[in-house]
């Protein structure tokens, strides 16, 4: 749950990779993926309505982690909010 009492639901997606090498992380990321990760955030919200009266929104994030293929530190990016239903 953030600051502002929404509840964050994080989809992780790493790779290994060398420099100009192959598709990001984030792209691994499907329609049908997605469509998963709506179904959990609604279930959540409506779970936290029965339970507490009020309804609770969710934010889905996605955190894309690429690690250098020969050591170092790992490119982290955080993309909040990044999953939402069509409007």
């Amino acid at each position: 749950m953030d600051r502002k009492g929404v509840i964050v639901v994080v989809e992780v997606r790493s790779r290994i990779r060398g420099p100009g090498e192959g598709h990001p992380p984030e792209s691994s990321i499907t329609h049908a993926k997605r469509e998963r990760m709506l179904a959990v955030a609604g279930d959540l919200s409506r779970r936290y309505h029965r339970t507490s009266g009020r309804p609770m929104p969710v934010r889905l994030d996605v955190i894309a982690v690429d690690w250098p293929a020969k050591g170092g530190r790992p490119d982290i990016r955080h993309y909040p909010d990044a999953v939402r239903r069509p409007v």
